[in-house]
């Protein structure tokens, strides 16, 4: 029975990891994705002047 908590608690832990990273990866990804638009916006602004 004790055996039985301990792994459900490892999972639940491992599980809510698993999501907070995967948050971590998104906001990197967001933030990639807006730097690399600001980039190629100021470069359309260039080639236009």
């Amino acid at each position: 029975m004790v055996v039985f908590a301990l792994l459900a608690l490892a999972v639940v832990i491992a599980f809510v990891y698993y999501l907070y990273q995967n948050h971590q990866d998104k906001k990197a990804m967001d933030e990639l994705l807006r730097r690399t638009q600001a980039e190629d916006e100021a470069e359309d602004k260039k080639t236009l002047f």
